[in-house]
């Protein structure tokens, strides 16, 4: 299946809110068959190694990663991650790394904060709900010769997530 996204109207709402009131622009959309754990998974991948994806970056340096609870190391360091908050979702991990391009006689090595959260409140209670409704209905007749409890609580979190998604969505229209 080809990547074949799908772009937003110009004037299409925000689908997030940036606590300080900075607009987020959608741009493209594209439907996924994976969880949020294979998401997940990839994104660090990405995160630790951008020259998968990129022929300018030779590599990418992790600086700073802790989870937004964890204190701060004990010795003194020159980087702040720069912190983006937004209402229904949590943080889960920060990371600052240095990217260092493949020729350093046109470009620098680059400073950059990455963020990672998770939908948090409602959508948790979304997935129990559907968990308790649902799962044991579906392992008791799944008719696929696959794993049934790899598929359906993968799916009953997908369900979740974006029975909160359009929650949001509606809220903001």
């Amino acid at each position: 299946m080809a990547f074949a996204p799908t772009e937003f109207a110009s004037d299409a709402p925000s689908l997030i809110e940036d606590l300080s009131g900075s607009r987020w622009e959608p741009l493209l959309q594209n439907p996924c068959t994976f969880g949020p754990d294979t998401f997940s998974k990839v994104m660090m991948n990405f995160i630790r190694n951008p020259n998968l994806n990129s022929s300018w970056l030779f590599r990418a340096d992790i600086l700073l990663e802790q989870d937004p609870g964890q204190e701060r190391p004990p010795e003194p360091t020159p980087l702040e991650p720069v912190l983006v908050h937004f209402r229904g979702f949590q943080m889960d991990k920060i990371l600052i790394r240095k990217l260092i391009p493949r020729n350093t006689l046109r470009d620098k090595p680059l400073d950059q904060t990455c963020l990672l959260y998770h939908a948090s409140g409602l959508d948790e209670n979304t997935y129990a709900t559907l968990k308790k409704k649902y799962a044991r209905h579906l392992l008791e007749t799944w008719a696929e010769v696959t794993d049934p409890t790899k598929h359906i609580f993968e799916d009953l979190s997908i369900a979740a997530f974006l029975i909160e998604l359009w929650r949001q969505i509606r809220i903001t229209r």
